[in-house]
């Protein structure tokens, strides 16, 4: 309702919470209040008609488009969420209308039954009397004639009342209708992705594979999990996962953008994997840290990131100088540092590409650790650069629609796309019906 109001008044649009409060939203508003301060001060020192004030404008203009682009993206978001929701909640509504309908028929055909065993066991009592009443007759008409047993009295078997065997058929089909509907109200209300097949239904794009959750003993990195555990359930599906980029089609891609919906879903986990596992194969390797936001891979392998990439866009530093090796891989390496204000001129400037062209000449891969694509709009603008572009979804947390949105974002760009699903709790997983998916990486863990 409050998106309806606003009327596509992008001002009005900021005063609803969940536009407002966005973390996205948030930085976009502080970076324009930084350049509306350097107008001001611009303005008064130099006049409007200065390049450096009218530089500023620029900036805040586009800047500017970026926030309606941004709010445009977290509105889309809220409408898709709110569909789906509002559909689930009918759909649950007509299942339990559903149910409860047929079981109150059921309930007015027991109160039917029990009207007539009442019927019947009033009739009884009543012929139960009157024999009794007609026996006493015949025991005084005949005095004291002598009387002889014909025939003993047979106890029943089984009482007539209360019907046992139909309150236990009616407690268990209660029962039983209570569970399906408690099953399907949990089944319909969870939204997470918990299997690759979920994925390919929702996006229409070929799912690698699954990576299994880890928990590295105490003091050891994840970036060096395979290098120490190389016959792991992990390296072994690491291994398969570059075996299917490999297969896609008569070219190899070489250029490899790695994205996700939202940080925190294995994307940079996933790039330092397919890095290192490439790396040890005796391929020529590098991983670029691409997020200029969010810098990540140095802390992730335990180094410094003092020279980077944006040292080398920037002029500041020769590409030999920000390239640096992993001993225990064989690795090449650039780091980044946090330039939100000029990241994404960075990344799409012109020595970006002959960068990557460059790089292209000489290794055999080249992985990009690029940003969440719903935060910002850094890893499409990466995309175009890439031969193939892999969406990581985590495993029970990742939600249907927000997949959904994110996807399209770069189907829209028409660019080449495959998913993984990381952070797999394989004994979890195996209830959902892929217990023979587990069994094969735990062989070969054992092997």
């Amino acid at each position: 309702e409050l998106i309806t109001a606003a009327n596509g008044d992008y001002g009005q649009m900021h005063k609803i919470p969940a536009i407002n409060n966005a973390p996205s939203i948030q930085r976009l508003n502080a970076e324009k209040i930084k350049l509306k301060q350097k107008l001001s001060d611009y303005a008064t020192r130099y006049g409007n008609k200065h390049p450096t004030t009218i530089k500023t404008k620029s900036e805040i203009n586009a800047l500017t488009r970026t926030i309606h682009e941004e709010i445009d993206t977290i509105i889309a978001h809220l409408q898709t969420n709110y569909a789906q929701k509002t559909k689930l909640i009918d759909n649950i509504k007509t299942e339990i209308d559903s149910i409860s309908k047929e079981t109150l028929e059921n309930l007015e055909e027991i109160m039917a039954i029990n009207e007539i065993e009442r019927h019947i066991e009033s009739k009884t009592q009543m012929y139960l009397k009157t024999i009794q009443a007609m026996q006493q007759i015949n025991l005084e008409e005949l005095g004291n004639e002598e009387l002889n047993v014909i025939s003993y009295a047979v106890p029943p078997l089984y009482a007539i009342a209360p019907n046992k065997r139909l309150i236990v058929i009616l407690g268990t089909f209660l029962a039983f209708s209570i569970g399906i509907i408690i099953a399907i109200i949990r089944e319909k209300t969870n939204l997470s992705i918990h299997s690759t097949g979920h994925i390919e239904q929702i996006t229409g794009l070929p799912c690698f594979g699954l990576i299994p959750a880890v928990s590295p003993q105490k003091g050891e990195r994840l970036s060096s999990y395979l290098v120490k555990n190389p016959t792991s359930m992990v390296a072994e599906s690491i291994r398969t996962l570059r075996m299917a980029i490999n297969l896609q089609g008569p070219k190899k891609p070489k250029i490899i953008n790695v994205t996700s919906s939202l940080s925190g879903e294995g994307k940079t986990t996933i790039s330092t994997w397919i890095s290192t596992s490439a790396a040890k194969s005796g391929k020529r390797v590098i991983l670029i840290d691409c997020d200029l936001r969010r810098p990540n891979i140095h802390r992730f392998m335990g180094h410094k990131n003092e020279l980077s990439i944006v040292e080398y866009l920037s002029g500041k530093a020769d590409l030999q100088d920000v390239i640096k090796k992993d001993p225990s891989t064989g690795l090449d390496i650039i780091y980044a540092r946090s330039v939100p204000s000029s990241a994404m001129d960075l990344i799409t400037s012109d020595k970006m590409q002959t960068l990557l062209e460059k790089l292209e000449d000489y290794y055999d891969l080249i992985i990009l650790d690029t940003p969440a694509c719903l935060a910002v709009s850094d890893a499409r603008a990466l995309a175009t650069y890439a031969d193939l572009t892999l969406y990581t979804v985590k495993w029970g947390e990742t939600t249907a629609p927000t997949l959904s949105i994110g996807t399209k974002q770069f189907k829209d760009l028409n660019v080449k796309m495959a998913t993984i699903l990381t952070n797999v709790d394989v004994v979890r997983q195996a209830r959902y019906g892929y217990a023979s998916t587990v069994e094969y990486y735990e062989d070969s863990d054992k092997n």
